[in-house]
C-alpha cells in the first residue's frame, strides 16, 4: 500500500500530498477550484490568427482537485507496471535518466497505468479533463497572464526545439528530467514543454463554440481523438507552446513525444 504524508507546507500557499508508490515519491499540489476565460475570438491576435481550434471565448469552471507536480516520470512507470516503454529510456537503470517523463505510451495505455495505480494505492487517480489541465497550466485562482506555462519567457519554463539550426542544443532533441526549469504560480513544472500531455476528453475542433459557459467539462460524449495539450521537446516555438493551444491525437498512437500527468480528486 502507498504511505501518504500530508504536507503541511506548499509552494505559493498550495498544500501538497506526497504520496509513496514502491519507494518513488509522488507530490501532488493542490489546486483550488474556481473560474476562468478560455478560448479566443476570431480577431484577437493570437500570432496571426484566432485558430479554429480555439476560437470560441467561455467561462469554464472547474472544482478543486490535486494535480502532480511533475509528468509521470520513467520511474514512477516503471515502479507501478514493471516495464518501460519510453524511446529515450537508459541502457542500464541510472536514476537520472528514469526521472525522464515516461513517453511512447498510448491514451490507454495511460489508463492502465492509473488502473494499476489506483489497485496499488486504493486511491482515485486518473487523467485530467482538458479544462483542469488548461486551469492549472495558467495559475489556477492565481491566473497567470503568461502565454506560457509560468512565463512569457519560453526559455525559463520549457525545453523545446528551436526554429534556428545554428543554436540548436543537443539537450533539446530528447526529453529532459522533470522539474529542471522553472515552474509555475501552482509549483507544476513542465505544463509547457518537454512531453505532450494526455487528457480525459474527447476531442473536437468547435468544443468551445457550443456554448458560453462551462461547469467542470468532461469534453464531447464520443470522438476519434483524445486531447494532448502542453507541447514537447520537439515542436517549435510558437504557437503549439502556447498554454491554450490543443489538438487531437489517436487514443491508440504511442509518440515520444506524448506523456501524461495524473491528478487526485480532492475527496
Amino acid at each position: 500500500m502507498a504511505l501518504i504524508i500530508l504536507s503541511l507546507h506548499g509552494i505559493s500557499q498550495n498544500d501538497s500530498i506526497v504520496v509513496r508508490v514502491r519507494n518513488v515519491d509522488v507530490v501532488m499540489m493542490k489546486v483550488e477550484g474556481g473560474t476562468y476565460h478560455r478560448g479566443c475570438t476570431y480577431d484577437e491576435d493570437c500570432h496571426g490568427c484566432c485558430l479554429k481550434q480555439v476560437r470560441g471565448e467561455h467561462s469554464v469552471t472547474v472544482e478543486s482537485f490535486y494535480m502532480a507536480k511533475i509528468e509521470v516520470t520513467q520511474e514512477l512507470y516503471l515502479a507501478v507496471m514493471g516495464e518501460n516503454p519510453s524511446w529515450f529510456k537508459p541502457d542500464s537503470a541510472i536514476t537520472r535518466y528514469l526521472k525522464r517523463p515516461v513517453e511512447s505510451i498510448s491514451w490507454y495505455d495511460a489508463q492502465d497505468f492509473i488502473d494499476t495505480l489506483n489497485a496499488i494505492t486504493g486511491l482515485y487517480f486518473r487523467l485530467p479533463t482538458e479544462a483542469e489541465w488548461e486551469y492549472a497550466a495558467r495559475g489556477g485562482c492565481h491566473d497567470d497572464p503568461f502565454v506560457f506555462a509560468g512565463s512569457n519567457d519560453v526559455d525559463e519554463i520549457t525545453w523545446y526545439h528551436y526554429d534556428d539550426p545554428k543554436i540548436l542544443n543537443v539537450c533539446h532533441a530528447w526529453t529532459m528530467p522533470s522539474g529542471k526549469k522553472k515552474p509555475n504560480s501552482l509549483g507544476l513544472y513542465d505544463m509547457t514543454g518537454n512531453v505532450a500531455e494526455w487528457c480525459s476528453d474527447w476531442y473536437s475542433d468547435n468544443y468551445y463554440q457550443r456554448q458560453r459557459r462551462f461547469q467542470d467539462p468532461q469534453g464531447p460524449t464520443s470522438g476519434e481523438t483524445k486531447v494532448v495539450r502542453g507541447g514537447s521537446f520537439g515542436v517549435l516555438q510558437h504557437p503549439s507552446l502556447e498554454v491554450r493551444y490543443r489538438r487531437g491525437v489517436s487514443p491508440e498512437k504511442k509518440d515520444m513525444h506524448i506523456g501524461f500527468r495524473i491528478v487526485l480528486d480532492k475527496n
